[in-house]
């Protein structure tokens, strides 16, 4: 489930451009993001990590190398991913 299932994308439409979901540095797993590589995305995290958020601004995401898991409950659409990474933000921050 935390694997990345997609792999090399030959297929034009498919490419993980601009409008790839999950963000830069992360594969997709059965449903959710997962961090192919240290470095690549604007996120903190492990190269394993994984996530996901909700449409009205619930999220969740698991770092299996520092045994950390949060989980950020709202109901905000329109901020939902502004508040997400702001959470996550701190946590990574908190341990350093």
């Amino acid at each position: 489930m935390t694997e990345d299932h997609l792999g090399p994308l030959y297929l034009p439409s498919l490419q993980r451009g601009a409008a790839y979901l999950p963000g830069p540095g992360y594969g997709f797993g059965l449903g959710v993001a997962v961090r192919l590589t240290e470095g690549g995305s604007p996120l903190p995290g492990s190269r394993g990590d994984y996530y996901w958020g909700g449409l009205f601004g619930t999220s969740f995401f698991v770092d299996p190398k520092e045994r950390l898991i949060g989980v950020w409950m709202m109901q905000n659409p329109g901020g939902r991913s502004y508040y997400a990474q702001l959470f996550r933000n701190a946590v990574y921050a908190s341990l350093r």
